[in-house]
């Protein structure tokens, strides 16, 4: 993938001056959403802050974000896209953690809505996951520079690989206590200009407390001896899976999202999951269908559709071939059971 570059003219949300005179976090974040902004800046009446629409090309919805310090911000956004998204953009090295709700297509093809807390240590990777065409992500982030990750640790007294390992844990699998409710705060406060920096740099140093504070007494650091940049790829790369279920990802765009070679990635998936990236893509499609198939009253060429397969005999044959029994005689057991 190429980044893509904008220049100060292109963008509005750089000043008079150029580029040069924003900070480190304001370049970063006009960065990453400069694909997404509108021509026109917008003034926020609500909250301190900054925030840009989605261009009506690409979908609708709106960004905020606000810089707690040169290093430092918290973000928010609720976009909806018309069309997928191919575009890459490099960023320096900063890390990221946000509170992720993913609301489903009006069809309800993908599900019940999900909400995920995931971390990322960026290393220059040049890809961005976003929801799908007609899916609606609502996300709530608090994003970091490298010089910003030193302030935190020394605040949690802790190694800034402590603070970076941790970030990089959290997948969406696990629970870390109390997380949400501060997301749910930057989310919901509507502070005066005056303590909005207080406030906002208090619910940031707090969220790093609980997530040192986790990962210390997590058993997952006692066999996590990857580095963060790492388990951030690994991370990217089973989230792409799991939100394209409905067909066959290839090697070379895993590799991509991963922004690693295919030699490295297979290695990384060995070391956490002990098998291949694509025999971990096929254990989801296939549990997907389970899924599917107990909870719905789907046609099977329908589930066999959103399981990747073209053809619904070959998604029976599959699924025999897993499960010993066939998806009909499958939805037959979990319908007697419930």
């Amino acid at each position: 993938m190429q980044a893509s570059t904008r220049t100060a003219a292109q963008d509005p949300s750089a000043t008079e001056t150029g580029p040069k005179s924003e900070s480190p976090i304001e370049r970063l974040l006009r960065t990453g959403g400069c694909g997404l902004r509108s021509e026109h800046t917008l003034a926020t009446s609500t909250r301190p802050g900054r925030a840009w629409r989605v261009d009506p090309s690409v979908g609708n919805g709106v960004l905020w974000h606000f810089p707690i310090t040169d290093d430092m911000a918290v973000t928010c956004c609720r976009i909806t896209l018309a069309r997928r998204m191919e575009g890459a953009f490099l960023a320096p090295e900063h890390y990221c953690v946000g509170l992720y709700r993913h609301l489903p297509l009006d069809d309800g093809s993908r599900g019940a809505a999900r909400e995920v807390v995931l971390g990322h240590a960026w290393k220059g990777q040049a890809f961005i996951t976003m929801p799908s065409p007609g899916e609606t992500l609502e996300a709530t982030c608090i994003v970091l520079t490298a010089r910003a990750l030193q302030v935190m640790s020394l605040r949690c007294q802790c190694d800034p690989l402590v603070l970076s390992n941790a970030i990089a844990l959290l997948d969406g699998s696990k629970e870390t206590p109390g997380i949400r409710e501060v997301f749910e705060d930057i989310t919901s406060a509507r502070p005066s200009p005056i303590v909005a920096r207080a406030f906002y740099e208090s619910k940031a140093t707090e969220a790093m407390s609980l997530i040192v504070d986790w990962s210390l007494s997590s058993k997952t650091t006692c066999t996590a001896p990857m580095k963060a940049a790492d388990r951030t790829a690994l991370n990217r790369a089973r989230r792409y899976m799991a939100e394209n279920l409905d067909r066959t990802v290839s090697t070379e765009e895993l590799c991509a999202v991963a922004c690693m070679s295919a030699s490295k990635l297979a290695g990384l998936f060995k070391e956490a999951e002990h098998t291949t990236p694509q025999e971990y893509a096929r254990t989801l499609r296939m549990e997907r269908a389970r899924a599917l198939l107990a909870q719905t009253d789907l046609p099977l060429s329908a589930v066999s559709q959103l399981v990747g397969f073209q053809r619904q005999g070959s998604f029976s044959e599959a699924f025999k071939a897993r499960y010993n029994v066939t998806p009909r005689e499958y939805r037959a057991l979990a319908r007697a059971k419930s």
